[in-house]
């Protein structure tokens, strides 16, 4: 958890000024995603102290962006395992924003998950060898598949250790590579 913590707070840092930061999680009442749960655009973190207050700017940049934005990361990855972890139905949820539409330039998402994809209509629990091609030819899969296309995405792995884990992982990874090239 610490790993992916960091890893989050160097992207965010790494973002340009401007940049449009939303922090989501799954909603396990509706079977998607949440409402976010933090919405901010990155500000400038310094400033030209020739004719600005640069150590003010820095000042609100860390209380008002940076600071907020990692106590949310920080709780979001203390997360406790759920029942359900309808994965492919939040990102569907998120290819239908708004903001999020293909006019959106530079649309980029940092997946934060352990990958186990486990809804109604698809689980890797109930089918644990099932491959993408397999998968989308059920029609109540392939309904809730998202158009990434133009998305940059990564993913920040959780690994959750249990018996099965690496074989369910390797899986896992060949199955969302497919879905997130298509």
């Amino acid at each position: 958890v610490r790993s992916v913590q960091s890893v989050l707070s160097r992207k965010i840092e790494e973002l340009p000024t401007g940049y449009k930061v939303s922090l989501y999680t799954i909603e396990l009442q509706y079977g998607g995603l949440s409402d976010p749960v933090l919405e901010r655009c990155k500000p400038a973190s310094t400033g030209n102290a020739a004719y600005q207050d640069a150590e003010g700017i820095s000042q609100k940049f860390a209380e008002q962006f940076l600071a907020p934005v990692l106590n949310q990361i920080s709780h979001l990855t203390q997360g406790e395992s759920a029942a359900r972890s309808p994965l492919i139905e939040a990102m569907m949820d998120l290819s239908l924003l708004q903001n999020f539409s293909a006019s959106q330039p530079n649309r980029k998402v940092l997946f934060v998950s352990d990958l186990m994809q486990h809804s109604e209509r698809l689980s890797f629990y109930r089918q644990p060898s099932i491959s993408f091609e397999n998968a989308v030819v059920d029609s109540n899969v392939r309904e809730i598949i998202p158009s990434l296309h133009g998305v940059q995405v990564e993913v920040a792995f959780l690994l959750r250790p249990t018996s099965e884990s690496s074989r369910r992982t390797d899986e896992a990874l060949a199955f969302w590579e497919q879905l997130f090239d298509r």
